[in-house]
């Protein structure tokens, strides 16, 4: 029982061996940077105390006074974790109206930071809410819908969502323009197969996506063409030409490269041969103007011939096409 708390062993004594209590506390702090901390107070209401974290923590976070005299015991055990100043909603990160509820049922860390998203006064669903959901899936989900579409889904369905499913499910519909007010789509009736349906429908639109940004960025690289009597170097057109660049030469330039390139932080060129233009011959990276990267087939370093007409290409094409 609470009212017979009491730490037993060595390890928390405070003088010599003696056993503390809670109503002896104040009195053993009396004099001491620790007699204003209200630990005594606090330890009445809960459970297994780290007694050594706990004198640590009021010497260097005052606010385990503050959240004690509030009766948020089990917040004061984490004090570090509670923004020290400001008005109630910016150290707790609810609103003031929340309090005599977290106070009643004197809140743990845990179900504080789940309140904060569901900001309702009902400890029955905090509760089901950290027993089956983890907190940044939930974090995810209000990004789509709300917790209680989430408790309604469960109802319909008679049973606990795959919330790591259901939240890429509401991610990829959002990304496809479906309408989440509307129930067809926020509560589908086979979260699987919908799902899965969805992944096929996203993986067309980036295709579609990546397929444009692509030739618009063959277009912008076209102007860097540069051959000789030997050589040639491109830019690749298509998701095509990585994935053939990537088989030839045994490299990561589809896996590691083809989205940077789509996107601009990344330029790739392929150099070939006059007399073969389907034949892999080197992988180049550049960046600001300047190749960073150039790689021959299982990620070796060109030839010097290779080397010298990529230098005579960024000394005569690239670097005069800095703005």
């Amino acid at each position: 029982m609470l009212g017979k708390w009491r730490l037993y062993t060595r390890h928390y004594s405070l003088v010599d061996r003696e056993i503390v209590f809670p109503h002896n506390l104040k009195t053993l702090f009396k004099g001491t940077q620790y007699q204003y901390c209200m630990i005594w107070e606090l330890v009445k209401h809960v459970g297994y105390v780290d007694f050594e974290r706990l004198l640590n923590d009021a010497k260097y976070y005052p606010s385990i006074e503050f959240l004690t005299k509030l009766k948020l015991y089990n917040l004061a055990l984490v004090s570090n974790m509670i923004n020290g100043t400001g008005n109630f909603e910016h150290r707790f990160g609810v609103s003031k109206e929340l309090y005599p509820f977290m106070k009643k049922h004197n809140l743990t860390y845990e179900q504080l930071e789940i309140l904060r998203l569901y900001k309702k006064p009902n400890i029955k669903i905090l509760n089901h809410l950290l027993k089956h959901y983890r907190k940044y899936l939930l974090e995810e989900l209000c990004k789509y819908t709300s917790i209680d579409r989430l408790l309604q889904y469960e109802k319909m369905k008679g049973k606990i969502i795959d919330l790591n499913m259901y939240v890429d499910y509401l991610e990829n519909a959002k990304l496809l323009g479906y309408d989440l007010k509307n129930k067809k789509y926020l509560f589908p009736e086979n979260l699987k197969e919908s799902h899965d349906k969805l992944v096929i429908q996203v993986q067309k639109y980036r295709n579609q996506i990546f397929n444009k940004a692509l030739l618009r960025r063959y277009k912008e690289l076209s102007k860097n063409i540069y051959k000789s009597e030997k050589y040639i170097i491109i830019p690749p057109k298509t998701k095509k030409d990585f994935i053939s660049e990537a088989s030839q030469q045994g490299n990561c330039v589809y896996s590691n490269y083809f989205e940077k390139h789509a996107h601009g932080t990344s330029d790739i060129y392929f150099m070939r041969s006059i007399d073969n233009l389907d034949k892999s011959l080197v992988t180049v990276e550049v960046r600001n103007n300047k190749v960073v990267q150039s790689r021959i087939k299982g990620n070796q370093n060109p030839r010097k011939e290779e080397l010298d007409f990529l230098q005579d290409w960024e000394k005569n094409i690239l670097q005069k096409n800095i703005a």
